[in-house]
């Protein structure tokens, strides 16, 4: 078996020069036919220009002419668009009015309504309340009176919860009467999407 006194550093140095000057070789033939290539292209392209150069023109000219007539409808595109929010956020609100009717329609004579605010709990920052909370403070005759309007509230199975926050006795006139405020808690039946 023949020994090889040439060190093995050598050796691979001179596989990666041979494999180098192959490499050379291969990219100048690539780097010979890409450019004849281009060369070729162009020559053919050259004939065509006059042509080309033409229809850029004429493309040029329907785009400028497109443009304008986008120019001229992008105000009534504008007004459509505002249109179509301003009917989206009013198509999106609740109808208040039939809340306050279920409301009057559980009074008695005997319970008075003076006040009310409806407060939105929980905001997610697209104008529209999930949960909300309607305050109610009025005068009932007696404390018997104002129990019952708060136990026919919760029978309407309307609202979450429906909570007794504080009563005290008020002078009326001639007579002593019960004022309260109730808070009902409720959430929006769309869960808040539009």
């Amino acid at each position: 078996m023949p020994v090889n006194l040439v060190p093995a550093h050598r050796i691979s140095a001179a596989r990666r020069a041979a494999r180098r000057r192959r490499w050379f070789t291969i990219d100048t033939a690539f780097a010979v036919l890409a450019l004849s290539a281009g060369a070729m292209i162009v020559a053919l392209f050259d004939q065509d220009g006059d042509m080309l150069r033409g229809q850029r023109e004429a493309l040029s000219a329907q785009v400028d002419g497109e443009n304008r007539k986008i120019a001229a409808l992008r105000p009534q595109i504008e007004d459509a668009r505002a249109t179509l929010e301003a009917s989206r956020v009013v198509n999106v609100q609740p109808d208040w009015s039939l809340l306050l009717g279920l409301l009057s329609q559980q009074q008695e004579q005997k319970v008075v309504l003076g006040a009310y605010r409806l407060e939105p709990l929980d905001r997610s920052g697209s104008g529209r309340a999930g949960s909300y909370r309607l305050r109610l403070e009025g005068l009932g005759a007696t404390q018997t009176d104002v129990s019952a309007f708060v136990l026919r509230l919760e029978r309407l199975a309307l609202f979450d919860r429906v909570k007794v926050i504080r009563t005290w006795r008020q002078p009326l006139e001639d007579v002593e009467a019960v004022a309260f405020e109730v808070y009902c808690m409720f959430s929006d039946s769309t869960g808040g999407e539009g």
